[in-house]
């Protein structure tokens, strides 16, 4: 359908008063997401793409690691096993998914990060069953290779140089477990194993092999990685919900997902539901101005 079409059936649908309110909130939905971010300090993201290596949990030689990747990817960079599409080299590389991983990098920050009101780490995806350390400290622990987390570390940095690891445990050694207090046989077709454990993990299922594709459960940072620093304000997302829309009224807020922190260190999560928002300079937190 042609724009002027578009054109046309709006003006023929909606009445003069709800054409000017829609005109009305998508200037407001613009304003917000273009000068609400100039007004909050300016996020700073550190990415962590390099210095990073890996080895094996037990044992003590390390090795130099591309992130995002795997721990397979890895492997063969290294020149640590044979082409695993070749031949049938799938079938001599399954003793991997046995072992346990461990990735780790350094990362020289500055005094004026680490004095920011925040400093998350976030990590868009982990594979799978993953412990992150700061420091030497541990910050978080995930087991969803499809979420994105974010933790706050800014009391576990110093300026200078800070060292980041994650350990990833074997998919199939935290998940026989289950299997063995289970005691039967979930049906997972794509399971190339005679006990499928694919159904057990929030990980790839074609990691357990397919009729298309091989056999390799592996791990690692296969999403970005990166450090955020942030001022006394983030606005996260702003999205609209349709409350109401006729010829005579029209209810169609916008509701940004703010993260606020009144002062350093005390972070909380707030939603805002209203059309038009003032912000208290004194405090940095968000003023609800409610329209009928």
């Amino acid at each position: 359908m042609a724009t002027r079409d578009y054109l046309t059936i709006f003006m023929q649908r909606f009445s003069m008063k709800s054409r000017l309110i829609l005109i009305r909130s998508a200037v407001l939905i613009f304003l917000m997401t273009g000068t609400v971010n100039t007004l909050l300090a300016q996020t700073q993201r550190i990415p962590l793409q390099s210095g990073w290596e890996f080895r094996r949990l037990d044992d003590q030689k390390w090795l130099p690691a591309t992130v995002p990747g795997s721990v397979h990817t890895d492997l063969i960079a290294n020149k640590q096993i044979p082409d695993p599409y070749f031949g049938t080299n799938e079938k001599g590389l399954q003793w991997l998914d046995k072992l346990d991983w461990e990735y780790r990098t350094t990362v020289n920050i500055s005094a004026e990060t680490v004095a920011q009101t925040g400093v998350d780490l976030v990590a868009e995806g982990l594979d799978t069953y993953a412990e992150v350390f700061v420091n030497d400290q541990p910050v978080l622990q995930s087991q969803n290779m499809f979420v994105a987390r974010k933790v706050a570390v800014k009391q576990l940095l110093r300026a200078g140089n800070n060292r980041i690891r994650i350990v990833f445990k074997s998919a199939i050694k935290h998940d026989m477990p289950k299997f063995l207090r289970d005691g039967f046989l979930y049906p997972a077709g794509n399971d190339q194993m005679d006990i499928p454990l694919s159904v057990y993990a929030r990980k790839a299922p074609y990691h357990y092999g397919w009729d298309w594709g091989p056999r390799f459960v592996t791990a690692g940072i296969w999403r970005p990685i990166y450090l955020e620093a942030h001022g006394k304000a983030v606005q996260e997302t702003l999205w609209v919900k349709q409350l109401q829309l006729n010829d005579k009224r029209h209810r169609c807020p916008p509701q940004p997902r703010l993260m606020y922190s009144k002062a350093v260190n005390s972070v909380s999560w707030c939603t805002v539901r209203t059309t038009r928002l003032k912000i208290n300079p004194s405090t940095w937190t968000w003023l609800p101005v409610n329209t009928p």
